[in-house]
């Protein structure tokens, strides 16, 4: 950066300076032109990274989809295991690792085990008829079980209410799955309404964890009983849970995307979790990126905007230090990412400075 000593007005009397030459403005023209190109694809490769961000969303809430069904069907296995139903538990164990491909050595365990102990027909030779006497009583043949009886909806609705009542949401789920699977139609409006809300309840728990390890299954738990009956104000918790992620995703890509997803969530929720902080640790992580490329006066501002929300000593002496650089030389205006801040100017979202 070079200093550029103040420009002074001419005095009262001194002829004022000539105009710039036509070299001059040539230059003038050719620093425009690549000012603009530059810009043009800057707006490009934001572009790119808006669409590249879309296609990671997409391709993240399938996997937490596939996970979810896994982690489901494993549980009912275990259950179906439970009530001597092998037959059924395999199946599901099969779509387990066949179909969703699960990496899970516990659930090829157990499809083995369960194949060990179901029976498997095998062939026989048919006799040929003999003659028998006509006096000779033919014995009746007598119909023999294949395998283990399915479990009566009547048992399986009881335990589903004893589940529900003590309000152990996630085993009230499981029975009712059962018995939807086992018969549609047994007890359909009282089912439906149990399992809505026992959906409902167990996704605001996993929603409000303080961890937040389970906020992705909070969110499906949420669309899943949508489809079931309204749920009020849990579509617009799970709605936010949702920017938070995508926030939280984008905290590992360039800070100028990550600042613009936190800002989107500040301005919707922002006493949600630690959205605050986390705001601003991304202003101070971009102060810090234009630290690195010399550019103090931008810095500068990212620091004072992260400073404005949260009051840190060690982002304080950065921004001190970077104003002083700053304060003694003429910045190069770097060009921003529309709908981010420019230099001297907060975004959309963000926090006006403290009072």
């Amino acid at each position: 950066m070079t200093v550029h000593p103040s420009a002074q007005p001419p005095a009262p009397g001194q002829p004022s300076p000539p105009p710039p030459g036509r070299g001059n403005t040539l230059i003038l023209i050719v620093v425009g032109l690549v000012v603009v190109c530059l810009s043009c694809s800057i707006v490009a490769l934001a572009g790119l990274a808006g669409y590249n961000d879309g296609v990671r969303h997409v391709e993240r809430m399938a996997e937490v989809t596939r996970q979810a069904a896994i982690v489901q069907q494993y549980d009912l296995a275990l259950t179906d295991v439970a009530a001597g139903n092998n037959e059924l538990a395999a199946l599901r164990l099969e779509h387990v690792v066949l179909t969703l491909g699960a990496d899970s050595s516990e659930a090829a365990a157990l499809l083995t085990r369960v194949h060990a102990v179901t029976p498997t027909p095998t062939p026989s030779l048919t006799p040929m008829p003999s003659p028998t006497p006509a006096d000779t009583p033919t014995p009746e043949v007598t119909a023999t079980e294949s395998g283990p009886a399915l479990p009566e909806p009547e048992a399986v609705f009881a335990d589903a209410q004893a589940a529900f009542i003590v309000r152990d949401w996630g085993n009230a789920i499981e029975l009712l799955d059962i018995l939807r699977g086992l018969d549609p139609d047994y007890q359909a409006a009282e089912v439906q309404r149990m399992l809505h809300e026992a959906l409902t309840e167990l996704s605001l728990q996993y929603l409000r964890e303080p961890s937040g390890e389970h906020l992705a299954e909070g969110i499906l738990l949420a669309q899943r009983a949508q489809t079931l009956g309204p749920i009020g104000d849990l579509a617009y918790e799970a709605y936010i849970a949702g920017r938070y992620l995508d926030a939280l995703n984008a905290e590992g890509m360039e800070c100028l995307l990550a600042v613009r997803a936190w800002e989107g969530v500040y301005a919707e929720a922002p006493q949600y979790r630690d959205v605050t902080q986390r705001l601003a640790n991304s202003y101070a992580a971009c102060g810090d990126a234009y630290t690195y490329q010399t550019e103090y006066c931008p810095a500068e501002q990212y620091y004072n905007w992260s400073l404005q929300i949260v009051y840190d000593a060690d982002v304080a002496a950065r921004r001190n230090e970077a104003s002083e650089i700053c304060a003694q030389a003429t910045p190069t205006p770097t060009p921003t990412i529309e709908g981010l801040p420019a230099e001297g100017t907060p975004s959309a979202g963000t926090p006006s400075p403290p009072q």
